[in-house]
């Protein structure tokens, strides 16, 4: 399978992990008669210029190239660029040439007093450069061997010996695509990147005979030991510490599971071992994505409250959860079908000064539209108005979800399952604020967010892999939401096969106070979950009709009912908004729940 192959070396060798090209804002760059010798002294700067490319000419989610007449870029090395970085940013600049028979702009990151970046401008950055974009690759990027990556109105190449860029210029020549007017562009969707045993991370070996190597996409990459014991997982932790990494967190005997977190420079280590799986997972990537230590304080203001978002489709599938924490800000889970006026008007009624809502985290499951598609339109309409400080979500490569073992009857047999995925990536690099911090959350970490309010990250795809995936389900990210002391497993759209898992790894461990109903009670198994939650409080992401098609089928039926007997409290994603005071106290509506909205079996 080409998600795994065998670890025997004492490097974990990069593996990358490429963004997905964005279209980009408006901005022209004018060609000059300069020859492909180097580039020119002076600084990336764009002034005004009458010969500026015409962009009404280039495709939607296009970044634009030339116009036909025009170069709608430039190119842009360091002021103390290496000889490689020359010599590739004249390779590009000579193979564009010729194509278009001008040659391409070019300059330095040089800026003389009173000058400015301009980050609206279309340019292609050869090396490290001082853009702030540029450094957003550079800096955050622990697996990278080389490859291009667009940062908002920047194409960044990045390498580390010439032939590589010469490989990237080739790459990149044969994805440029044409209009029938001459105009050349990128596809926003491109992904271009190699691997190289060049760039790595110490990683000491585990000590077990079964080892694979796994590219969990965004600079991440993943060792499994399997068949090990925690003896031996003990010793292996102690091998890091003597390596140079620092503990940064370690909870041990979560259920049957163990976790630590290490630290060195910009690298982090999700380190884990599970008794009930007998698996050791070693989990690099960027410092970013590991939990802070520095807790948001601010005062409490309000009275903490979950609101359970009422659906509007059929059958009422699709999940939106908003916690409101006591200091004003807000936690949200997925958004449901194209909920967001909705939620964007519960929002400000919630918050007693409209002006300024802050979302302090939004935590999408899986790639599935009644998920993650609220939060796509939601930033587009509104990204200007209302901060996102964090986001979170666990997506590996696209092509692991076009390799479905069991793909869902509904889905089209011609689509591909992980055109979702890069849909989501494009949209989030075009629509979503710089100033929010992009979160790979691994399972074990706990997430906080000010006074009584945290996230607990209990399973994510990465725990199946190497595992080819059944459906898309079970790639959904499994939280529990802990907010004024009350609980709550969110269990998205999991399947038998995560469900299963997590039983195995944690036990007891899982009791909540409140769940939410897996896949919105249609077509689930697994009832052993739902009597080891316990959960009083049962929230089912459905409307009546919905309910009942799961709870009247065979299939679901058992599972539904485990759900329902150890609830007092039963809440459908129907008519009105749910809204629920935190801490949470029993009303004692499942009597009353059942006779007005599920069909009798018997």
């Amino acid at each position: 399978m080409k998600y795994q192959f065998k670890f025997t070396s004492l490097l974990l060798a990069l593996i990358i992990a490429l963004g997905s090209f964005s279209a980009c804002a408006e901005s022209g760059n004018s060609n000059d008669s300069t020859e492909d010798s180097g580039t020119q002294a002076e600084s990336s700067t764009v002034t005004d210029n009458e010969n500026a490319a015409d962009l009404s000419l280039f495709p939607e989610n296009a970044f634009p190239i030339f116009d036909g007449k025009t170069y709608a870029v430039k190119v842009v090395t360091s002021d103390t660029a290496s000889s490689a970085e020359r010599q590739v940013a004249a390779n590009l600049r000579s193979s564009l040439k010729a194509q278009t028979k001008l040659t391409l702009n070019a300059s330095t990151d040089f800026l003389a007093a009173g000058e400015s970046y301009n980050s609206s401008a279309y340019e292609i950055l050869i090396g490290e450069t001082k853009h702030e974009e540029a450094n957003s690759v550079f800096g955050s990027s622990s697996f990278n061997g080389y490859g291009i990556k667009a940062v908002g109105n920047k194409i960044i190449f990045y390498f580390s010996t010439a032939d590589e860029g010469k490989e990237l210029v080739s790459l990149f020549m044969a994805a440029i695509k044409s209009t029938d007017k001459g105009a050349l562009w990128v596809p926003s969707s491109i992904k271009v990147g190699k691997s190289t045993s060049i760039h790595h991370i110490d990683v000491p070996t585990y000590p077990a005979q079964s080892l694979t190597t796994v590219d969990c996409a965004d600079d991440t990459a993943m060792i499994v030991a399997s068949n090990t014991t925690l003896a031996k997982f003990n010793e292996y932790c102690a091998t890091l510490v003597a390596s140079g990494y620092t503990e940064y967190s370690k909870r041990d005997n979560v259920g049957e599971t163990h976790f630590r977190t290490y630290t060195k420079g910009t690298k982090a280590l999700t380190v884990y071992f599970s008794n009930g799986t007998k698996q050791a997972r070693i989990i690099a990537g960027p410092l970013k994505d590991i939990p802070s230590k520095n807790i948001d304080q601010s005062p409490a203001i309000v009275e903490p409250t979950l609101t359970f978002v009422a659906q509007s489709n059929s059958v009422g599938n699709g999940l939106a959860l908003i916690y409101q924490l006591s200091n004003g800000k807000f936690i949200i889970v997925d958004g449901g079908y194209y909920l967001s006026d909705k939620i964007y008007k519960e929002l400000k009624a919630l918050q007693p000064d409209a002006s300024k809502i802050t979302i302090a985290a939004w935590f999408v499951s899986h790639p599935h539209i009644d998920h993650q598609d609220t939060l796509e339109s939601f930033i587009r309409q509104h990204a200007n108005e209302i901060e996102i400080e964090n986001l979170f979500f666990n997506y590996v490569d696209a092509d692991y979800y076009d390799n479905l073992t069991a793909p869902d009857q509904i889905t089209d047999p011609d689509a591909k399952e992980g055109d979702r995925v890069n849909y989501f990536r494009e949209i989030i690099s075009k629509y979503l604020s710089r100033s929010t911090k992009i979160i790979k959350p691994h399972t074990g970490q706990i997430y906080s967010f000010g006074e009584g309010a945290e996230v607990e990250i209990i399973w994510t795809v990465e725990d199946l892999l190497p595992t080819a995936l059944d459906r898309i389900n079970t790639s959904s990210m499994i939280i529990r939401v802990t907010v004024a002391g009350t609980s709550t497993m969110v269990l998205a759209d999991a399947t038998g096969v995560s469900k299963q898992m997590m039983l195995n790894m944690y036990g007891s461990h899982l009791e909540s106070d409140i769940v939410t109903l897996a896949h919105h009670g249609i077509w689930i198994d697994t009832p052993e979950m739902y009597n080891t939650v316990k959960a009083p409080v049962l929230l089912w992401p459905a409307n009546t009709a919905g309910a009942n098609e799961g709870y009247t089928h065979s299939y679901s039926r058992p599972a539904i009912l485990a759900a329902l007997e150890n609830a007092t409290d039963v809440y459908l994603s129907k008519g009105t908004n749910n809204v629920l005071k935190l801490p949470y106290k029993t009303v004692n509506n499942k009597e009353a729940f059942i006779q007005e909205n599920l069909t009798s079996t018997t």
